[in-house]
């Protein structure tokens, strides 16, 4: 009976390393179908689509525009790994979701080309405990275009430039990015040294949890147009050493439900306002650490900022040696009766040609506008002041 159990358990080990290997193993898109598409089984090493293996694409231009949900989804998905570019479009049509990492850019460096995720139709799907990466390990080059469909980031954070010398671009001009986790979910330039961009012209942005913007390299987001939504603390210019901008010139900015933006939390952080661009923040605090330094450069748009940072004003510096405001068009509205600026904040400077700054209480609503109304013309001066003193001395004569 001893040696049957023991044959038995022996069987049922060798079955558990089996399944182990099998769920390790990678599986290559190697295009021996003689296509490039995804859904192909023969295009594969181990031949059929992946499934609980890992994917590795090192092939430009494979497409996927059929729905293999619930049918084969990989474990790690690596789109250019050890050196090599790849790149893999999603269309409409097309579904995938892995349950592992996943990796755009993995190893390599500059000289391996640029590694592309495309979506224009579909869904992409991250899920489990590991981390969205784009541009790891290595300093290999990473793309994301992003023109419709979706991207969905469930688990881990979402990683921009993880490596020195990484460099990555972000497009984004229609779809979604959804970054559902929590803690530090959205890092733009994650590593010292990196080099991040990420321009929307179009589509949404969600992020769940904190997201920096220069995390720890130098990271810059250009935003002509769309809507991006950030649920928790929004940092530009994160850690000791690293560089964040936000330039906002279209399309809306909210940061509402939780934090505020911190423009220069131990980094260098600007924010740069302009055009036809709507912000609505719970708060702007510029310059957090000693180590910071942050910069607002207002000149259009609409800023509304809906709890004040403190009692007494609508927007603060911590350490105001190395913050400045400078407003120089655009209207900011805050919460309350309290004074957005005034003459002794020397952080704070309003500038524009032909007209002067104001600040107007409204009490029905319970805000204050902190905008610039036009300066009369020395002529159109002169003739209020003749009419002035015309209406005054007709008034004298009648009483007379």
């Amino acid at each position: 009976m001893l040696t049957k159990n023991i044959v038995w358990l022996s069987a049922i080990v060798a079955l558990c390393v089996c399944v182990a290997n099998t769920q390790a193993a990678t599986n290559t898109f190697t295009g021996g179908a003689g296509t490039l598409n995804y859904a192909t089984d023969g295009n594969w090493s181990l031949g059929s689509i992946p499934s609980g293996s890992n994917a590795e694409i090192n092939t430009i231009a494979v497409t996927l525009a059929d729905d293999t949900a619930g049918i084969a989804n990989p474990a790690e998905l690596w789109i250019g790994n050890g050196g090599s570019a790849g790149s893999l479009e999603i269309k409409t049509g097309g579904t995938l979701t892995n349950t592992s990492w996943l990796c755009i850019g993995r190893g390599g460096s500059a000289s391996a080309g640029v590694s592309t995720l495309t979506v224009s139709g579909g869904t992409l799907t991250h899920g489990s405990g590991s981390n969205f990466v784009v541009g790891d390990n290595g300093g290999a080059p990473a793309n994301i275009v992003l023109s419709g469909g979706t991207i969905n980031s469930n688990a881990g954070s979402f990683d921009v430039a993880n490596a020195s010398s990484s460099i990555v671009h972000i497009t984004q001009s229609g779809g979604a990015l959804n970054i559902s986790t929590g803690g530090d979910s959205f890092k733009l330039a994650a590593a010292t040294g990196s080099t991040a961009s990420y321009d929307m012209s179009g589509g949404t942005l969600l992020a769940s949890g904190n997201s920096q913007l220069g995390s720890s390299g130098t990271g810059t987001m250009t935003q002509t147009a769309g809507d991006a939504t950030f649920k928790s603390w929004l940092s530009i210019g994160r850690h000791t050493g690293s560089t964040g901008i936000y330039d906002i010139s279209g399309g809306t900015l909210t940061a509402t439900t939780l934090s505020n933006i911190v423009v220069g939390e131990s980094g260098a952080g600007t924010l740069d306002i302009s055009g036809t661009a709507s912000l609505t923040v719970n708060g702007i605090r510029l310059t957090q650490n000693s180590t910071s330094s942050g910069t607002v450069n207002m000149s259009g748009g609409e800023l509304a900022i809906l709890n004040s940072i403190s009692s007494t004003t609508g927007i603060y510096a911590t350490y105001s040696d190395n913050a400045a405001f400078n407003f120089s068009g655009g209207e900011i509205t805050v919460a309350g009766n309290c004074v957005g600026f005034n003459e002794n904040t020397t952080w704070f400077t309003a500038a524009k040609a032909g007209y002067v700054y104001e600040e107007t209480y409204n009490a029905g609503a319970n805000t204050t506008l902190l905008h610039f109304v036009p300066v009369p013309e020395p002529g159109t001066m002169a003739m209020c002041l003749a009419g002035a003193v015309g209406l005054i001395a007709y008034a004298w004569r009648k009483r007379r």
